[in-house]
């Protein structure tokens, strides 16, 4: 902090005039509350080519000019001031200057204002963001009491304020509460959440804008043909729903976003040199400048940066993206000064398919690394051809080296996913269809022709059945594919579906088909019921027929178990020892009871060769005369 007299001599015991300015940027935050500011002087604050924070830590009020004393507070951001009964951040009874600051999060804990309290002083407001600051009862951000106070260009968001003092004609006023004289210009009161934005009577100076109707704008046609003043939609306001940010400047602002009656509302001839930031009014390309302290499309000028020095990796190598996709890497900055931070303000790829990102712990542009510090600086690479990609990045800084450069590279590729590497079918039945399903991704941003092809040990035995691929799968799309099993060997099967995709230098993808032990026999019925027999009908014999689908002769055996085994017995039938291929064939089986007229059971088991079914029980019961 550098403090400077004027000529004339020094500041002595505190008096005369006197310049406050800073040589770095950095957060003063109060331990005790600063002494009043009563010298019969002027006192000048700036904290211009800075970012300077003076905070009142919740704890206390930041300033207090007497009477006789003038202060002028510039490109400065007053935050947490809580001044008790009094002003949460400033109280003035002098002459108050404000240019260029922010007040943010001020409070009060009585009937004072949350940011700035005017108490028969004459106060000048401009280009300047009031956000979020409450008081217990009246002027959330301000409250003129008995004073002069004139607010130009300014913005007011999110300040609050109770219903009052009970008893007293004073209410509310979330953004100002006036009990003196108050002209308010080209100025925005929006999102108050209790108290409205403005008590008691305000002088309209023209072009404000306020998202209720307390402060007796009126209505009027602005410069951009818009309507303005009293109860404009908080959608037609479109202040920037993330508040306060670095929007550029010394100080944080709230932006305007595209679509505000705001822009462009303010004819030239009435608009200030510059807003908040410095930036000039109107922007470029527009005729006439916007209302409140963001100039919307502004461009804020550059400040000189000390220079340092800087080393960073000097290549990266992503290897093989697909086409369309987006891989991010890092890069190490290193601040190699001593003394001054290292700003990097700017990046240039050779080929836009690089870009830099907020991804590393550099976090995104503008970037500032403390001396003798690191970070990672995140870079993206996202082909959009097949091919490699060699380019190089140009990292804009404060060092007699700048620009830096990273030597890039990537090769783009074309590729097709499959949600499936393999399918199993298990044991499938001669005469039907195993099913199985997978799905194809084209990750690319373009189309890609398809085909399918069949190799391994059996491949025909397996073919694709349906699904919605077709020979062309767009891009970024996906499709389905339904490979069908018809079984032709006994044992296990198996074969390789291949699917290749053009343009793709990595196709084609391989599905491994596998299943278990066909199955190649049916047999039915699965019980035989002779029911009662009579003297007349001592035995009586039922066949269980053996249909072999497959085209390979299969042996047949039986053999019996149960309660009465004797009873039953393989008397004929056309399958003797073998079930001929692809046909069907007989066991003629006879029930011969010898328990009087007792119920009887068995079993019979029927094995087949190469039947991972087998054996097949069939249940036999009957009842002797």
């Amino acid at each position: 902090m550098v403090s400077q007299k004027p000529p004339g001599g020094d500041c002595i015991s505190g008096t005369g005039d006197d310049i406050i300015m800073f040589s770095v940027s950095g957060t003063i935050t109060l331990g005790s509350a600063l002494p009043d500011v009563n010298n019969s002087g002027t006192l000048t604050i700036d904290g211009s080519g800075q970012h300077i924070t003076i905070d009142g830590a919740n704890s206390y009020q930041v300033l207090e000019v007497e009477l006789a004393d003038t202060v002028t507070l510039n490109d400065l951001t007053i935050a947490h001031g809580n001044g008790g009964e009094f002003s949460g951040a400033v109280k003035n009874s002098g002459t108050l200057v404000v240019t260029n600051n922010t007040f943010s999060d001020n409070s009060s804990e009585s009937d004072g204002p949350g940011a700035i309290l005017n108490v028969d002083g004459t106060l000048t407001v401009s280009n300047t963001t009031f956000s979020n600051n409450s008081s217990v009862y009246l002027g959330g951000a301000i409250y003129n009491d008995n004073g002069t106070a004139t607010i130009t260009n300014s913005t007011f968001s999110g300040n609050s304020a109770m219903a009052g003092v009970l008893g007293q004609s004073l209410v509310g006023g979330g953004a100002i509460c006036n009990a003196g004289t108050m002209t308010v210009t080209n100025s925005i009161f929006a999102n108050s959440p209790s108290g409205h934005n403005c008590s008691q009577t305000i002088s309209n100076g023209g072009y404000n804008i306020s998202d209720d109707d307390s402060c007796g704008f009126g209505s009027s046609t602005a410069a951009n043909g818009d309507t303005v003043g009293d109860d404009v939609a908080d959608a037609n306001v479109s202040l920037d729903p993330s508040g306060l940010a670095n929007n550029g400047g010394p100080t944080e602002t709230i932006a305007l976003e595209s679509g505000s009656y705001a822009i462009g509302a303010i004819p030239a001839a009435d608009c200030p040199a510059s807003d908040q930031r410095a930036a000039p009014r109107p922007a470029p390309s527009y005729t006439d400048c916007s209302i409140g302290a963001f100039e919307y499309a502004g461009v804020v000028p550059s400040s000189p940066i000390p220079p340092t020095s800087v080393s960073v990796t000097g290549s990266l190598a992503f290897g093989n993206v697909p086409v369309g996709q987006t891989d991010t890497k890092t890069v190490k900055v290193t601040n190699t000064g001593k003394t001054n931070a290292l700003v990097i303000s700017g990046s240039t790829p050779s080929d836009s398919e690089y870009a830099l990102t907020s991804t590393g712990t550099c976090g995104g542009i503008p970037i500032t690394v403390a001396p003798k510090k690191s970070c990672t600086l995140g870079i993206a690479f996202t082909p959009n051809a097949l091919g490699t990609h060699p380019a190089s990045l140009s990292l804009n800084d404060n060092s007699s080296t700048s620009p830096q450069h990273v030597t890039l590279s990537g090769m783009g590729v074309a590729t097709l996913t499959l949600t499936k590497s393999s399918l199993v079918f298990g044991n499938v039945k001669f005469g039907l269809k195993g099913v199985g399903a997978f799905a194809v991704v084209n990750h690319q941003n373009h189309a890609v022709t398809l085909s399918e092809s069949f190799d391994g040990t059996n491949p025909a035995d397996f073919s694709i059945s349906g699904g919605t691929c077709t020979a062309r799968l767009g891009a970024l799309k996906a499709c389905s594919i339904i490979v069908s099993f018809s079984p032709s060997v006994l044992g296990t099967e198996s074969a390789t579906l291949s699917v290749a995709g053009s343009p793709d230098p990595l196709s084609p993808y391989a599905v491994a088909l596998a299943t278990g032990p066909t199955i190649p026999v049916t047999i039915a019925p699965v019980t035989l019921a002779y029911g009662t027999l009579t003297a007349r009908t001592p035995t009586k014999t039922k066949d269980v027929t053996v249909t072999n689908k497959s085209g390979f002769p299969l042996s047949v055996s039986e053999s019996f178990s149960g309660a009465n085994t004797s009873d039953f017995a393989v008397t004929g039938g056309t399958c003797g020892g073998t079930a001929p291929a692809s046909s069907s064939c007989t066991i003629a089986v006879t029930f011969t009871p010898t328990g009087g007229g007792s119920s009887e059971s068995a079993s019979m088991s029927v094995s087949i060769g190469n039947d991972p079914s087998s054996p097949h029980n069939i249940t036999l019961s009957g009842t002797g005369p």
